[in-house]
């Protein structure tokens, strides 16, 4: 069941229906082995933790930078989310 929080911010994108209220976790492992990652990254509180996926070091403190290395990766992200990378690393389409 997903906290009331993440169903709160996930209103928006899904109105008029209802936002979902479960979810699924996969470990990293699993999602490693994916032929393609697309990572969606919304909003200035995700902000933090893209930069230190992007520009930090690779471990298990940062679980998403293992993602760095994956060979068919692809981000979307807001402009309140790429805030805090450095930009030349992403472009607004």
């Amino acid at each position: 069941v997903l906290a009331e929080q993440t169903q709160a911010l996930a209103a928006d994108d899904f109105a008029p229906d209802p936002a979902p209220v479960r979810g699924m976790t996969l470990g990293l492992r699993d999602i490693a082995a994916a032929r393609a990652v697309r990572l969606v990254v919304i909003g200035q509180h995700k902000a933090d933790a893209l930069a230190q996926a992007v520009h930090g070091e690779v471990g298990t403190s940062r679980p998403l930078s293992a993602l760095r290395h994956h060979a068919n990766l692809t981000v979307v992200a807001d402009a309140a989310a790429v805030s805090r990378l450095s930009p030349e690393i992403w472009s607004l389409a």
